[in-house]
């Protein structure tokens, strides 16, 4: 079996981060929000090629979805799981998306409440946020934050009760402006199986 190298892993991420671009500003001015470096290690003791993957945050975002998606895929495929993949919801069908229960919206205080300390995220419930309602939370942050500044607070937010699956970045209008914001797809936490002596 041929073992494959560090930089062939690079140039795979490389090669999908490319292919599959994120909703991030495109361009000179997008974001650094990671930097993956990866050593090849041809020899014991020896630090073969260096290749440095410069992320922006909707990649580091998107890694980090897949990386989730694959462990859920995975721990369903354990004799005590479901055996549905954790990529499309046990739907089979590539691409297939959950429906957006939350979202998060930059609530622009100095425009609607003529007070920029007002300014802020706002999360809801999908129903709410259809229907003009009450938001669930207020976060903190600014308006130039991504999914990588904003994910942990969503989810503190919704609790323990459920896990965030996807977020996704979009705009709403307000009066011809347009303001961030992200759909998001987060399910029912699910209590863990109780340990039957089949794992490792």
């Amino acid at each position: 079996m041929t073992i494959a190298r560090g930089s062939e892993l690079a140039f795979a991420v490389e090669q999908l981060l490319a292919e599959y671009p994120t909703h991030d500003v495109t361009g000179d001015d997008d974001p650094v929000g990671a930097v993956l470096t990866i050593h090849d290690l041809p020899d014991p003791g020896q630090v073969g090629e260096v290749v440095d993957l410069k992320l922006t945050p909707g990649q580091v975002q998107d890694l980090l979805l897949l990386v989730q998606s694959e462990q859920d895929t995975q721990r369903r495929a354990q004799s005590d799981g479901d055996g549905q993949c954790g990529h499309c919801g046990g739907t089979g069908e590539s691409g297939a998306l959950q429906p957006t229960t939350h979202v998060l919206a930059w609530f622009p205080g100095e425009l609607l409440d003529k007070d920029s300390a007002a300014d802020g995220w706002e999360l809801y419930d999908v129903v709410q946020w259809r229907a003009g309602g009450t938001p669930l939370a207020r976060l903190g942050g600014t308006l130039l934050d991504g999914a990588v500044e904003l994910l942990g607070q969503v989810a503190d937010a919704l609790g323990d009760d459920h896990e965030v699956v996807a977020f996704q970045r979009g705009t709403y209008d307000i009066d011809g402006f347009g303001y961030p914001s992200f759909d998001i797809q987060a399910r029912p936490a699910e209590e863990p199986p109780a340990d039957d002596g089949s794992r490792p």
